[in-house]
């Protein structure tokens, strides 16, 4: 159990770097291509797919189990995906595509996973479903109106809670900051900032519709400018998609899809050196770690 509790601080200080790449990436004035930017994008991102291999070999979440029996300092690991999305969708240099296609993927996973373990009410977009265009064609213009009244509600709706979040974080972080903090108030904090991620991964997803309905009439338009002239656009290999795991067995891995290795490449104290001597955490006291691989 002690080696378990010290491999999960590693994770906990490992994952802090992630958090903190991502209010560097939100508050700095560079510009998302610079240089600096695309690196810690670059970096976080492996770092959360490394996460993702030792969270599920630590075996830290079940399908059978509540947001009660979780501990507090694992919950905090149930926003790896959105970061994964968050980070995907900052990549500037691939396939633009590919890179929305792929982030849409870790936000959804990211919402199921939320509500699997209810931590918030959600309705789960419709996406990769085929025929919805004929679908949303063959609706009378009342049921368009009566469902973008709807949507419109439901984003109000987001955007205010969206500020009560806000507001609320702001106050345990004050309260979290204490050398006192209770765990109550520490567990609230975390709880309350997957709270924020679900708002948040609504306006990623909606974002990521708009992009992805501009990439495909300019695709359409370009197929029709082809045919006329009696070409065939070459198509671009499309990379596989890969769903997001965060789960205990196999058969819980079925729920999110298959993609990710369950297992780590390497120990956590192999991640954690290699953190260490990029100086991204403090140096560890002598600590004889369980092998992850």
């Amino acid at each position: 159990m002690a080696l378990q509790e010290d491999d999960e601080k590693k994770l906990s200080e490992i994952f802090d770097i992630v958090y903190k790449n991502y209010i560097f990436c939100e508050t700095t004035n560079e510009s998302s291509s610079s240089v600096i930017v695309q690196k810690k994008v670059k970096e976080s991102f492996e770092i959360c797919e490394k996460l993702v291999a030792m969270v599920n070999s630590l075996e830290l979440f079940s399908k059978n189990e509540r947001l009660e029996e979780i501990s507090t300092s694992d919950i905090k690991m149930m926003m790896l995906p959105a970061f994964m999305g968050y980070y995907r969708g900052k990549v500037t240099k691939d396939d633009r595509m590919s890179v929305l296609k792929e982030s849409q993927i870790f936000f959804i996973d990211f919402l199921k996973l939320a509500k699997l373990y209810g931590i918030a009410s959600i309705d789960l977009p419709n996406v990769g479903e085929e025929n919805v265009s004929e679908l949303e064609n063959s609706k009378t213009q009342t049921e368009n109106l009566v469902e973008m009244s709807n949507i419109r509600a439901k984003k109000i709706e987001r955007h205010r809670e969206k500020v009560k979040l806000k507001e609320k974080l702001n106050e345990l972080r004050s309260a979290i900051d204490k050398p006192s903090a209770d765990e109550e108030i520490v567990r609230d904090f975390y709880i309350t900032q997957l709270k924020e991620w679900v708002s948040l991964s609504y306006e990623e997803l909606d974002n990521i519709d708009r992009e992805l309905e501009i990439f495909n009439f300019m695709k359409n338009r370009s197929a029709s400018d082809s045919s006329e002239v009696g070409t065939k656009p070459k198509e671009q290999p499309k990379k596989p998609l890969r769903p997001f795991i965060l789960t205990k067995s196999a058969v819980q891995a079925a729920v999110f899809g298959a993609g990710y290795p369950s297992l780590p490449t390497y120990t956590l104290e192999e991640f954690y050196e290699e953190q260490f001597a990029n100086g991204n955490v403090p140096p560890a006291k002598y600590i004889c770690y369980k092998q992850l691989s």
